[in-house]
Order: C-alpha cells, then sequence, then structure tokens
C-alpha cells in the first residue's frame, strides 16, 4: 500500500472523526501518529473541517432514513389490512404515535423559527 501524503492523510483523519471512529482507530485509518492527531485536533481549522465533513454525513444519513421511513409507512399501512386485530392495533398505533412526534416536531420547528425572526427583528 502506498503512503498518503499529509494533505490526503489530513483528510483520511477528518473523515474518519467525523464518522465517529475513535482517536486511535482514526489516526490507523490515516497512518499518522496520535502526536500528529492532538495536533490537528488542537486546530479551530481542523475543527471546522469535522464539523462540515459530518454535515455531510448527517445528511446523507437523514436521506436513507427518509427513503426508509417511506417504506416503513407503506409496511404499517398493508398491516392496517391484516386480518389478525392486533396486528391492526399496533400498525395504527405505530403510525398514529410517527405522526403525532412529527406534528409535534413541525409545531416546535415553527415556533423556534418564529421566535427566531422575532429576535432578528428586534436586534435590528
Amino acid at each position: 500500500m502506498m503512503a498518503l501524503e499529509a494533505p490526503e492523510k489530513r483528510s483520511a483523519f477528518v473523515t474518519a472523526t467525523a464518522a465517529g471512529e475513535g482517536i486511535v482507530s482514526a489516526c490507523r485509518t490515516a497512518g499518522i501518529s496520535r502526536r500528529t492527531a492532538r495536533r490537528w485536533l488542537s486546530d479551530p481549522d481542523f475543527a471546522a473541517e469535522v464539523r462540515a465533513a459530518r454535515a455531510v454525513v448527517l445528511e446523507q444519513a437523514l436521506g436513507r432514513l427518509g427513503s426508509a421511513a417511506v417504506e416503513a409507512v407503506e409496511v404499517l399501512r398493508r398491516l392496517l389490512k391484516a386480518s389478525a386485530p392486533s396486528v391492526r392495533l399496533g400498525a395504527a398505533r405505530a403510525l398514529l404515535e410517527a405522526l403525532t412526534r412529527v406534528r409535534e416536531h413541525v409545531e416546535i420547528s415553527e415556533r423556534l423559527a418564529a421566535l427566531e425572526k422575532r429576535f432578528m427583528e428586534g436586534s435590528e
């Protein structure tokens, strides 16, 4: 295996760290020493790189979760037509609980956005 150059090692360490690898594992992945890792971890620019990489990872995960959620809802919808009453009841409960949580989240998000808007208008 060919040795990575410093920018490639830093990028590999950023990616590994953003993905949640422990420091020892991330060092191994990037082919760097713990001393180098400590130096990079104390650098505010490095922290910003990790945050940006983590945001990408989270966006990808959210996309996959969204896709899986659509499939999960379809499964629950099919179960609403099952012959066993306990299966129908379980599906109905799951759907209603999910709907309630989503509704609460949307309401909180809207309230927060309104508060932020009022705060920003008041600070101008």
